[in-house]
């Protein structure tokens, strides 16, 4: 990327061998080492160096039980946090599921670095080692909540200080466009008394396992409600090490 316009000026693969084309790499550019290991860039006056994270997050989800089965909604890793329109109860109780691409190790624990609310539990899954739980209490709606790991090991060897992931808490937003209004009343009314699905969970707003008139009031009930307007441009910290 060109570094003072944002700009993308050319992609590849990671791993991928750089050859003369890597010629490109001028002042104010940002580019990849050879083997993907490393960032470089250059300014007019020097070239640093960043080594990447080695701990690969492969995704994240906020997860819920409706009745006997689990739904996740979706947190993508970039660009605007995704929205967990589901209640959290009296309590304000979330679960966010990190997953790896390898199988853990060791992660130092976890924590609230931006938003109302506090972790209560955290642990590897012991189910599936890929997978790093972290249970929420105390989260309150209408805001981006952003959870934190630190000292995040793997059985590869690999380690990453810190992983940070956001999410957006806007209780009866079953259409995710982070304003609560007719539209999701509406989407929430045509799915009652269907059976709860991976299509449909969202307007299973309480997580009871049924989508009926309690999740229509509850949508009802919070008209009118949004979220804050998100930044196009965030500005990320990653765990680098100059060389």
């Amino acid at each position: 990327y060109d570094t003072n316009t944002f700009a993308e000026k050319f992609r590849f693969d990671i791993g991928e061998d750089m050859n003369s084309a890597s010629d490109q790499f001028g002042a104010g550019m940002l580019v990849a080492s050879r083997d993907g290991q490393y960032l470089a860039l250059r300014t007019p006056t020097t070239t640093r160096i960043y080594h990447l994270p080695a701990v690969q997050l492969v995704s994240v989800a906020s997860s819920k039980n409706h009745s006997a089965v689990a739904y996740g909604v979706d947190l993508p890793l970039d660009g605007t946090p995704g929205v967990e329109c589901r209640s959290g109860g009296p309590s304000g109780q979330y679960t966010m599921i990190f997953t790896f691409g390898q199988n853990l190790t060791s992660v130092g624990g976890s924590a609230v670095t931006k938003g109302v609310g506090a972790v209560s539990s955290n642990a590897i899954d012991s189910s599936d080692t890929h997978r790093y739980i972290v249970n929420l209490t105390g989260v309150t709606n209408g805001q981006y909540i952003k959870v934190t790991l630190n000292n995040v090991n793997d059985t590869a060897g690999d380690h990453t200080d810190l992983i940070s992931q956001q999410m957006g808490i806007l209780i009866g937003d079953t259409s995710g466009d982070r304003v609560v209004n007719s539209a999701d009343i509406g989407q929430t009314k045509s799915q009652s008394g269907q059976s709860v699905t991976a299509g449909n969970f969202r307007e299973d707003v309480n997580s009871d396992g049924f989508i009926n008139s309690a999740d229509i009031g509850l949508v009802k009930s919070k008209s009118g409600t949004a979220l804050p307007s998100y930044p196009s441009i965030q500005s990320t910290t990653l765990p680098v090490r100059l060389k």
